[in-house]
């Protein structure tokens, strides 16, 4: 049973679509999100470190208005972390017991075939279930 949901966040369009989605599935099964946010995440998708709990709050409000959802209705925890994008994930799912992991993926390969890295290692190194959401075509 699916009691909790976290998602990984970098300000990445991959992972605004993976926000999008973590949102609509949180208010759809009525259970309680968690947005992470690990410094490297963002470092790794733009090279730009300028990224804030602020700018992330404002994705998230951004995302709840687009479904026509009011953030006071959900449930939705933002962490920032200061480590390495798959290891921070790693142990914040781990000590809060997360059920499910949503991540974007950039699918780095001729014919985006395969999963970009986080993605990837998350799947590998989790032993819990993770939904990697592609880029949606706009």
């Amino acid at each position: 049973m699916i009691r909790s949901m976290a998602v990984a966040f970098d300000q990445s369009d991959e992972a605004h679509d993976a926000l999008f989605i973590a949102i609509d599935l949180s208010h759809r099964l009525a259970i309680p999100l968690t947005v992470i946010h690990s410094v490297g995440l963002l470092e790794v998708a733009s090279r730009d470190s300028s990224g804030d709990i602020g700018a992330i709050e404002d994705s998230v409000t951004k995302m709840c208005r687009m479904l026509g959802l009011n953030l006071g209705d959900l449930s939705i925890e933002l962490r920032t972390l200061d480590s390495s994008p798959v290891e921070g994930v790693k142990l914040l799912v781990d000590d809060e017991n997360i059920d499910l992991v949503v991540v974007g993926s950039r699918g780095h390969s001729i014919d985006d075939s395969l999963l970009g890295s986080t993605s990837h290692q998350l799947i590998e190194h989790l032993g819990r279930p993770v939904l990697v959401v592609p880029r949606m075509k706009k």
